[in-house]
């Protein structure tokens, strides 16, 4: 039984790993080929290589044009809340690209132990708020599409995304596992 527990492991891993190329692969996103080169000669391994894979990848994502027009137009932008435009989902994860008008944000919120969500932003800029138990700002990044990707995860407890812009629209992608 235990042997095939790590079988199993093993094998959702790889799909997982698959589904990520997938995705990406079935949105058409540019990548250098490099980057797919990378991904196709990884080793299986612990959790950790598995979230650096996702976080390469997002970082590498850069949209065509023809995918702008279809999750980025100006029928994706409400002037009341940012949007959500489901790319692509499957049992283990979702691809979302985030319309954000200016001054929109989230909600505070946590993503709870053990789970991380990566955001990268393809245009404008975001600024993440960690915030403390009494609402207060305890940190800020300010994020645009020269910055690393962001992994949100436990460490920042409550926080909230936001365009604080007050005249650019903000866009960008988000690689959230489902909750199972």
């Amino acid at each position: 039984m235990k042997q095939f527990r790590q079988i199993d492991f093993l094998f959702v891993i790889v799909f997982t790993r698959f589904c990520i190329f997938s995705a990406l692969n079935q949105m058409q996103l540019s990548f250098p080929s490099s980057a797919k080169s990378a991904h196709n000669a990884k080793s299986l391994g612990d959790n950790s290589e598995m979230m650096d894979c996702v976080a390469g990848l997002m970082k590498k994502v850069q949209l065509s044009q023809d995918e702008w027009t279809r999750y980025c137009s100006p029928s994706h932008f409400s002037e009341f809340n940012y949007t959500r435009n489901l790319v692509y989902i499957t049992p283990q994860f979702s691809l979302m690209i985030l319309c954000w008008a200016p001054g929109q944000q989230t909600p505070p919120h946590s993503h709870g132990a053990g789970r991380k969500a990566w955001v990268k932003v393809l245009h404008g800029a975001l600024t993440l708020d960690a915030l403390g138990d009494d609402g207060s700002t305890r940190g800020t990044w300010d994020l645009s599409p020269d910055s690393a990707v962001m992994q949100e995860d436990e460490t920042l407890l409550e926080h909230q995304l936001r365009n604080a812009s007050d005249v650019t629209n903000a866009v960008s992608a988000s690689y959230v596992p489902l909750i199972e």
